[in-house]
């Protein structure tokens, strides 16, 4: 009676192309998802960053902040946003007017600002600006399907009622929202502002 014989072989190359083709879909899988999950972190990164700066400029309008020392008046303060490829930045800022009444942000009852940024406005650089993820674009949205590269939205005083507006000076009607999209692929985020000053997001 012969002992039995453990008799091992190895793999054959079939095997070892299964096992190759199943490591390569598993690591393709991972590699995806952890890219998912980067491009989401940035989304809710710069959607939370947007928000902020929203309520920010909605707050510091409601108190009618002017810098010390300013002979110019900031009344209505508000978020811009360049959206131009290369060049995006997003910002917060004073909205400056002139005037010679007791109360030079409104004469007769209509405000003296031009309701968005320029030149002659006010900056906050230290902590109300930001560069958004170079994987985002933003794009501003009212019912007629605009969606300009630059646009700014401010808050004017005392309610502080909203106005959006592009670089030049044309106003866009509620509602509104502003859209944060991945350049390369179908992940956004909406944050709507609507005609009374509420900020929304989605």
């Amino acid at each position: 009676m012969n002992p039995v014989r453990d008799r091992r072989r190895g793999m054959t190359l079939v095997e070892i192309a299964v096992v190759l083709a199943i490591l390569a879909i598993l690591s393709g899988v991972l590699v995806n998802t952890r890219g998912a999950g980067r491009d989401q972190l940035a989304m809710i990164h710069d959607s939370a960053l947007v928000s902020g700066l929203l309520y920010r400029a909605k707050s510091m309008t409601l108190e009618r902040f002017a810098p010390r020392g300013a002979v110019r008046t900031v009344c209505g303060f508000g978020v811009y946003f360049n959206g131009t490829p290369g060049s995006e930045q997003v910002f917060l800022f004073g909205d400056v007017v002139t005037g010679n009444s007791n109360d030079p942000c409104k004469i007769a009852g209509v405000y003296q600002g031009n309701g968005y940024y320029d030149s002659q406005d006010v900056l906050f650089p230290i902590d109300g600006t930001y560069t958004p993820d170079a994987r985002i674009q933003f794009s501003l949205r009212d019912g007629n399907s605009t969606s300009p590269e630059e646009f700014g939205a401010v808050f004017i005083p005392p309610d502080p009622t909203p106005t959006f507006s592009d670089s030049f000076g044309v106003h866009y009607t509620f509602p509104l929202t502003i859209q944060l999209k991945l350049k390369q692929g179908s992940l956004s985020s909406v944050i709507s502002v609507d005609e009374v000053g509420q900020i929304i997001e989605e």
